[in-house]
């Protein structure tokens, strides 16, 4: 709840900065795919499930937009060890949440009918991933994204209209820094997350609402 109060308050801030930019809030719901990582000693998998959240985009010089984009995912991820591996580090299943906070460009293009726009975006920020178990620590990775999709309004207006896309979601991991330090010990130490580069590939399908603020 803190987080989604703190991203209220500065996106209403940030709006008030650039009233009259035409700014475009789009809150929106969809599902997302949790994925999973395979480290030296095990697997780990995070469970699909919905998700929602809320993009801004500022319109820049040209056809590009600014865009912020916040997301929230509430699931399960379980730990798998590989054989020999279980004793040191046990079968493990854990409550957890996913938080995407990225900051990036979208551009777009009519796409002929003056009702239906396709666009694309990249941007870059970091994952929260909230784990809701005594004993072991919460982990914020470095992450970038890349999507695409369509924006439609109907109304013959570009005020209201709706926002669907497809988004890849990838969380970025170095070796050597044990990402999910005592993952399946409870925390007491670090052996999950000692193999060398790896990346967590996931994704979302989401439909939005576009409201927009401004010329």
């Amino acid at each position: 709840m803190k987080k989604i109060t703190l991203s209220i308050i500065l996106i209403t801030l940030f709006t008030g900065l650039i009233k009259g930019q035409g700014v475009e809030l789009t809150p929106f719901v969809g599902y997302q795919f949790g994925g999973s990582m395979k480290f030296i000693e095990g697997k780990l998998k995070i469970d699909d499930n919905l998700n929602y959240g809320l993009t801004m985009d500022i319109p820049l010089q040209g056809v590009a937009s600014l865009e912020m984009y916040w997301s929230h995912m509430e699931s399960q991820a379980s730990w798998n060890p590989y054989s020999g591996y279980g004793i040191l580090f046990p079968d493990t299943a854990m409550n957890m949440s996913v938080d995407y906070f990225q900051i990036g460009m979208l551009k777009q293009t009519d796409i002929g009918t003056g009702i239906v726009k396709g666009f694309g975006v990249f941007t870059l920020g970091a994952t929260y991933f909230n784990v809701k178990e005594t004993g072991i620590r919460d982990v914020w990775q470095f992450s970038i994204t890349l999507g695409g999709g369509i924006k439609v309004f109907p109304f013959q207006s570009d005020r209201i209209g709706f926002r669907f896309q497809g988004r890849l979601l990838m969380p970025m991991y170095f070796g050597g820094t044990g990402a999910y330090c005592g993952i399946g010990t409870g925390g007491a130490n670090c052996g999950v997350g000692v193999s060398t580069y790896s990346m967590l590939v996931q994704g979302d399908l989401t439909a939005g609402l576009i409201i927009k603020f401004g010329k």
